[in-house]
């Protein structure tokens, strides 16, 4: 329940809190403004009102494509009033990519900016599919939605539905690279997104004085968190400029500016941030929550933030896009680490067990893949049957199906995990089984290094392991001084065969290490 005892769903309910919030801003668009609670609420309404006029069916995909925008988030809302599922693609993708992914969940239309629509429209037709385009004007502040949508006579027929079968119902799907080239879809239930927003709420308890701050694309499943737990908890929501969202100095200044109170990203920004000569000051003592997730944060840099500072909350969240934030760890105060965090224990709305190579549980201290089911799982891949029933695993006691996550961790003594690596990222060398990503995590704990990437390739007596690395300014390390720090953290056939220096490695369009692109350029590399 919220603040004025209204059930939150993702349903045809109000998007918040309303009543005597609702002239609080739901939204800000910095150097633009801000969308109170009511006119999101009314934008909302008129989406979904356009589209029952459109004669969309209850359960049609609906391409959402638009830059992060209030009128994107209206967008997105109306869809789910609508009974529909809102398929988000990143605007700065390649528009072929983006009209791919429309394509294969069968949309039934695109809400598209107006600039993306010849490129987008064009490219459906060379790739032979037939989608429906619904051009906005430039996005900002909901005005462009608001336009199109006020073609409306009227809303149409209003649609209701059993509670429980509304809640079943797929909320969005979300797509991610996939290994065979082909992007997968995974599908989020509404179900899901509120059993993930009760866990946020509960943890970190927000409220309307809170603001939160949105760093992920919205196709990118981080987003659900900013946008759901604000709009659930009567919190503003600041969506961080594409501009700006790797320019540490401008974010900090934006932070200050708005009062952030609450902060979720990958620790590439954060690291970049710790480096900065102000954090000092009081420029961010509203910031209470600092969470992170996606990949290892360099313990070095998670240090120096960290003293920098102290008075906010950390948190590693672990996840993936099928599972949203499904276990969770609280850094301790004044407590020095020895190296990356562990990734803690499942949220409440999850139950997790460590299983071996031969498909039995293992005991504490032992590796195997982590394996998750519950309430804030994706229900499959859309139109993937195969990989679903790869991943999802039928269970012997016949209940939920367990999710298989690929990553290997061990179960400490405190019953809290540690993260070891991929299970797909395994190489053979001379015998031994590797895992490059317990070398990314050792590497990590040298106080010069910032970011880390470890790839296989092939040397002239076989397999080999080469470590990527770019390291703070003004540091320099010798190749000698890598392999004696290497010596004393792992055993020799671990240690890299190489070290490739990089000014900044290659990131992925969710802010991950690119190892794919370090792979390809391993030919024209040398030791430095």
């Amino acid at each position: 329940m919220n603040e004025t005892g209204q059930d939150y769903r993702l349903t045809a309910q109000p998007v918040g809190p309303l009543g005597a919030l609702d002239a609080r801003p739901a939204i800000i668009e910095p150097g633009r403004g801000r969308i109170s609670y009511t006119d999101l609420d009314r934008l909302a309404d008129r989406v979904a009102g356009r589209w029952r006029q459109l004669g969309v069916a209850p359960g049609a995909r609906i391409g959402i494509y638009a830059r992060r925008s209030s009128d994107a988030i209206a967008a997105m809302l109306g869809t789910l009033r609508a009974g529909c599922v809102y398929v988000p693609v990143d605007p700065r993708a390649p528009v072929e990519r983006n009209a791919q992914i429309h394509i294969e969940c069968g949309a039934h239309a695109t809400l598209i900016e107006d600039r993306f629509e010849a490129g987008y429209r064009e490219a459906v037709r060379r790739l032979g599919g037939t989608i429906d385009t619904q051009a906005i004007g430039p996005v900002g502040l909901g005005r462009a939605v608001h336009e199109w949508a006020a073609i409306t006579v009227g809303f149409g027929p209003e649609r209701h539905e059993d509670d429980s079968t509304s809640r079943s119902r797929l909320a969005c799907i979300l797509y991610t690279s996939g290994s065979t080239g082909r992007p997968k879809g995974w599908m989020m239930s509404r179900r899901a997104i509120e059993a993930h927003v009760r866990w946020c709420r509960t943890l970190l308890q927000p409220t309307p004085s809170d603001v939160f701050a949105n760093h992920a694309q919205f196709n990118f499943g981080m987003s659900l968190f900013d946008i759901y737990s604000s709009l659930a908890s009567g919190a503003s929501l600041v969506l961080i400029p594409d501009e700006i969202r790797h320019d540490a100095r401008r974010v900090v200044d934006l932070l200050a500016q708005e009062r952030v109170t609450i902060w979720f990203s990958g620790p590439a920004i954060l690291s970049l941030i710790a480096q900065l000569d102000r954090l000092e000051s009081d420029c961010l003592a509203p910031l209470r929550v600092i969470a992170f997730a996606g990949e290892v944060f360099p313990v070095p840099q998670l240090t120096t933030l960290r003293t920098r500072l102290p008075h906010p909350r950390y948190f590693n969240f672990y996840g993936s896009t099928e599972t949203n934030v499904a276990a969770y760890h609280e850094l301790p105060d004044g407590i020095e680490l020895d190296g990356p965090p562990p990734i803690g224990r499942p949220c409440e709305h999850y139950e997790a067990r460590v299983v071996g190579p031969d498909g039995e549980v293992v005991s504490a201290g032992r590796a195997g893949e982590l394996q998750l089911r519950g309430e804030g799982l994706t229900t499959g891949y859309w139109n993937q049957p195969t990989l679903t029933a790869e991943k999802m695993m039928e269970a012997s006691d016949g209940g939920p199906p367990w999710y298989r996550t690929g990553d290997l961790v061990v179960e400490l003594s405190t019953g809290e995990l540690r993260y070891s690596g991929r299970i797909g990222r395994m190489v053979k060398l001379r015998g031994y089984r590797v895992e490059p990503g317990e070398i990314e995590a050792r590497l990590y704990e040298h106080p010069q290094i910032s970011e880390v990437g470890v790839v296989p390739a092939e040397g002239p007596g076989g397999p080999a392991l080469v470590a990527h690395l770019s390291v703070a300014s003004g540091a320099r390390l010798s190749i000698i001084e890598l392999k004696e720090f290497c010596a004393v953290k792992l055993p020799p056939y671990m240690i890299p065969e190489r070290f490739v220096f990089h000014a900044g490695l290659p990131r992925t369009s969710t802010g991950k290490i690119d190892l794919q692109s370090l792979r390809a350029s391993q030919a024209n590399s040398t030791n430095e």
